[in-house]
């Protein structure tokens, strides 16, 4: 498997990065872009590295071609600073409230 079919068969992990990286850059924004950022960084990336991990397993599974051990740990990168980002981003919407 060469490093760019690697690339195209791993979007999703690019895909959830992307949208976390979008959510952080929501993150200053009045309550429109604080949600929108909230579902960027939480639902989003969330879903797919959900989608990402199981897609992989199944390639394991079927064609016993495992992703890369840095491919999990940023997978697991990503899912982190996904939370944190959806705190900030959670504790924002909440400040407009009070």
């Amino acid at each position: 498997m060469t490093a760019r079919s690697s690339l195209e068969a791993n979007w999703l992990l690019w895909a959830a990065a992307a949208a976390v990286l979008l959510g952080l850059l929501a993150l200053p924004g009045g309550i429109a872009l604080n949600l929108i950022g909230y579902a960027l960084a939480s639902v989003l990336a969330f879903t797919l590295v959900a989608m990402f991990r199981r897609r992989s397993i199944e390639r394991s599974l079927t064609a016993g071609i495992a992703v890369p051990r840095w491919m999990n740990r940023l997978a697991f990168g990503v899912i982190a600073t996904g939370f944190a980002v959806s705190v900030a981003q959670a504790w924002f919407i909440a400040s407009h409230f009070s």
